[in-house]
């Protein structure tokens, strides 16, 4: 059956000029004998296998392989750089590029050699740019080496005896200001030891203030003589003051930590970071009543782009309409939100706000138009209530089908050699392979059309789990992908929907689920040790398998996907009834665990017996960000899926997804 599909996408895709044929029978065994070859790192089998089959398409991919394992041993330099050169359109050549590179580093080449492939390539690695540097030393080129060692300096991450041969080397092409400059880095990624190392490099001064974020970062119980003992000049160092509010917050001086941040001297430093703990503040400080202070530490993040950017906006907007009941000046930030962003997930999010806001200032022309750009965007949970809004019905916002390839979508896939590749890894089962070309033919091709045909390959072989991850991916600029994205495997989908029935989910919640769970990926692992479809924890599949009365086989989580959902479909029912049916808290549970929900609904209500603007609002304000995040995907999902498998939607179906069906 699935020789069958491949043949079906390579004559979908490719005509008769161009067309590869699928693999033979014994061409299938020769490459699946040397991917595993290559899985347990026996390069010269796995290359002796692969040039021994007659189609050679896969060979560079096992070579590909190979590259990118680390060692000499595995390859040389020469052919790392040639493969990088001749395959310009191919997935993870960082990789190599980074190997090639460090060979570079250690091994002594001819300059115009290094300078011929580095110049066409820019570096990849801190180990890259020396070697570059040490080329142009070589070949008089001081200036251009100078930058590049500088650079390295700063940004490399170095173990202390690389840092003192580095030094050792090129030393005289370091200035006062690097060393700083790679002191302030290394402190903003979290890197104390490489900090500490930087402190005899430092002037008085500036080792003082290296020294001070230090015993700070490491929450030594009195860091004040260490903050005391740097200048005056240097007390709003920007790194000094974040370590300080960071300090305060985890010693739990709440208060004080605020107003460190609200009256911080400068915005410099890493946006990121500074964003992570003024989140963190102004959540505590919502919690706790603050509400002024909080929409302050949201309205001041001073970021112009970016996730920091976008959760910033919406949080002042959302503190400012919601709590401080300040429609105008929300209105300014949730259109700022919607100007900045370029994601469907964020554009919904900032047009349906701005509608709430709209709407509270009486302005309901306004706010329908602003519901009608959310709506645009019928697969994401704000672009859904936004649609609820307008009275369009999700059946009709959401395609039915993917788009259909132009024929110059066609002829563009038909002559790119990745497609015949991907194609023939899904033949062979090679999925971590395939996923790698299919996200890098994504990249290549921006169509709606190609990118269908694109997640097609891998959903046709039966591996819906890399179309969905492809179609994630594509979602990010805009191409909805509702038949790889939100996938009915025929293998899986009847007896998920029989098994949600004998739950009493719907098999649309539970389709929403395991989208969100595991990308339909039967085999998914987490690094916390979830397995499966539904990613359920082996001690939790233990005790449902009893209640069940099977056997409980740790292994079948991730070999029988029928098993898994078996257990999961029982795990989920069993939390909606404890949650009288509310997808929202169920969904909540499985993610954060069940004991949460209970004391999230003590602190901020019971979002069964809410309006939607506050059940809305209940979620926003669940304390973990995957579990706000996690909620809304299942949502959203559950509802494509209601439309994806013909079920009649009431006029009201976000809200009753959310629970609340009649009350807006």
């Amino acid at each position: 059956m699935r020789l069958l599909s491949i043949v079906l996408v390579c004559l979908i895709i490719l005509p008769l000029a161009a067309r590869a044929a699928p693999l033979s029978v014994s061409d299938e065994a020769t490459y699946a004998g040397a991917f595993r070859a290559a899985d347990l790192g026996q390069w010269p089998q796995a290359m002796a296998l692969a040039r021994s089959a007659s189609d050679q398409t896969l060979r560079d991919v096992v070579l590909w392989r190979q590259l990118r394992a680390a060692g000499r041993d595995n390859a040389g330099l020469e052919d790392r750089m040639a493969f990088v050169l001749g395959h310009p359109d191919w997935p993870l050549l960082s990789t190599i590029q980074r190997l090639a590179e460090d060979d570079m580093l250690s091994l002594p080449r001819a300059p115009s050699q290094v300078i011929g492939f580095l110049e066409r390539r820019k570096p990849v690695s801190p180990g890259g740019e020396i070697a570059l540097a040490r080329a142009y030393l070589a070949s008089g080129a001081r200036d251009k080496a100078a930058r590049l060692i500088r650079s390295a300096w700063v940004a490399g991450d170095f173990t202390a005896s690389q840092e003192k041969d580095l030094l050792g080397t090129y030393g005289d092409l370091l200035r006062t200001d690097d060393h700083w400059a790679r002191a302030d880095r290394v402190m903003w990624d979290n890197r104390i030891d490489a900090a500490r190392r930087m402190v005899p490099r430092l002037d008085k001064a500036r080792a003082a203030v290296i020294t001070a974020r230090v015993t700070l970062a490491e929450g030594k119980i009195d860091p004040n003589a260490a903050v005391n003992a740097v200048p005056k000049a240097l007390q709003n160092d920007p790194g000094l003051v974040f370590e300080r509010a960071r300090w305060r917050r985890l010693a739990g001086l709440d208060d004080a930590a605020i107003e460190l941040m609200l009256h911080r001297p400068s915005a410099e430093g890493r946006a990121d970071r500074w964003w992570q703990e003024r989140a963190v503040l102004l959540r505590e400080a919502l919690d706790r009543g603050l509400i002024t202070k909080a929409y302050r530490l949201a309205a001041t993040h001073e970021n112009d782009r970016g996730a920091a950017f976008a959760e910033g906006e919406w949080l002042a907007g959302w503190i400012a309409l919601r709590f401080l009941h300040d429609a105008p000046q929300a209105f300014k930030h949730f259109k700022t939100l919607y100007e900045g962003v370029s994601t469907p997930i964020s554009l919904s999010r900032g047009a349906y706000w701005a509608g709430r806001a709209a709407e509270a200032m009486k302005r309901p022309d306004e706010a329908r138009q602003w519901y009608q750009k959310a709506s645009a965007f019928p697969a994401t949970f704000y672009g859904q209530l936004a649609a609820e809004r307008t009275g369009a019905p999700l059946s009709k916002l959401l395609p039915k089908a993917d788009a259909a390839a132009s024929d110059a979508e066609r002829k563009a896939l038909a002559n790119d050699r990745l497609v015949v590749i991907a194609s023939q890894l899904a033949q062979i089962g090679r999925i971590d392979e395939l996923l790698s070309f299919t996200l890098a033919l994504n990249t290549k091709h921006k169509g709606d059309g190609a990118r269908a045909m694109i997640a097609g390959i891998a959903l046709k072989a039966g591996y819906p789990g890399v179309g969905v991850f492809v179609s994630r991916r594509a979602a990010q600029d805009g191409t909805y992908l509702v038949e790889a994205g939100y996938p009915l495997p025929k293998a899986l989908a009847p007896s998920i929907s029989e098994h949600a029935r004998r739950q009493g989910v719907d098999p649309a919640a539970l389709l929403g689920l395991i989208r969100q769970e595991s990308n339909f990926d039967r085999a998914a692992r987490s690094a916390v040790g979830a397995l499966g479809l539904m990613q359920l924890m082996p001690g939790t599949a233990r005790t449902v398998s009893g209640q069940e009365g099977l056997a409980f086989d740790q292994a079948l989580l991730t070999r029988d996907p029928l098993y898994n959902v078996r257990l999961g479909a029982r795990y989920f029912g069993d939390l909606l009834k404890r949650f009288d049916g509310s997808v929202v808290l169920a969904a909540a549970a499985y993610n954060a665990g069940p004991g949460r929900p209970t004391e999230w609904i003590a602190r901020n209500g019971d979002p069964r017996a809410m309006d939607l603007a506050d059940a809305i609002d209940w979620i926003e304000m669940i304390p973990y960000r995957e579990t706000r995040n996690y909620v809304q995907r299942v949502i959203e999902g559950m509802l494509v899926y209601q439309v994806r498998l013909g079920q009649t939607l009431p006029a009201k179906a976000p809200a009753q997804a959310l629970g609340i069906a009649g009350r807006s």
